[in-house]
């Protein structure tokens, strides 16, 4: 039993130290994108809980999570494309700007939606499901706050082409 135990244990960390070699990269480069993903798909689902219960104020917020729930696929994706960028071409051309600007749009338009969120929640009639939401909110509050770093983080990414166009520009 020893012995097929260790072998066992020797299979399978050489299983996952090469699966890690294969696909480590792949994984920590959609780390982020797929966090942000389920995270928001959580706080979605909880929100549409809520929603059912509120009658007319649950048919507003319906539409409002709908809203966010195509806008983080279209954040998740422009994420993982971002991540996925090579150190090398990041290095030599820059940051990916079209999707970074595609994220910077779709968090201005998540912020609305918050407001638009937090107006409903002050409608509640029901304590219960006020504080719910306000905590929902709150949660997309931290995703927003997390893609905001994340565009600021790649925006200021050092590139040769970038450096070389600010030299001749001076």
């Amino acid at each position: 039993d020893n012995q097929n135990s260790s072998s066992t244990r020797e299979n399978g960390d050489n299983q996952n130290s090469s699966s890690t070699k294969e696909g480590g990269d792949n994984n920590q480069n959609n780390r982020l994108g797929d966090r942000f993903k389920l995270n928001v798909a959580s706080t979605t689902q909880n929100l549409l809980k809520i929603a059912d219960r509120l009658g007319v104020l649950g048919t507003e917020v319906k539409t409002i999570v709908a809203e966010q729930a195509s806008s983080s696929e279209i954040n998740a994706s422009a994420v993982s494309i971002v991540e996925g960028r090579s150190a090398f071409k990041t290095f030599f051309l820059g940051a990916d700007f079209k999707n970074l600007g595609q994220l910077v749009s779709e968090v201005a338009k998540t912020q609305a939606r918050l407001n638009k969120l937090d107006n409903q929640a002050s409608k509640m009639a029901s304590s219960t499901d006020k504080t719910a939401v306000l905590a929902n909110i709150q949660t997309l509050k931290d995703q927003v706050t997390t893609l905001d770093t994340f565009v600021q983080d790649n925006t200021n990414r050092f590139s040769l082409f970038g450096w070389l166009m600010k030299r001749f520009n001076q």
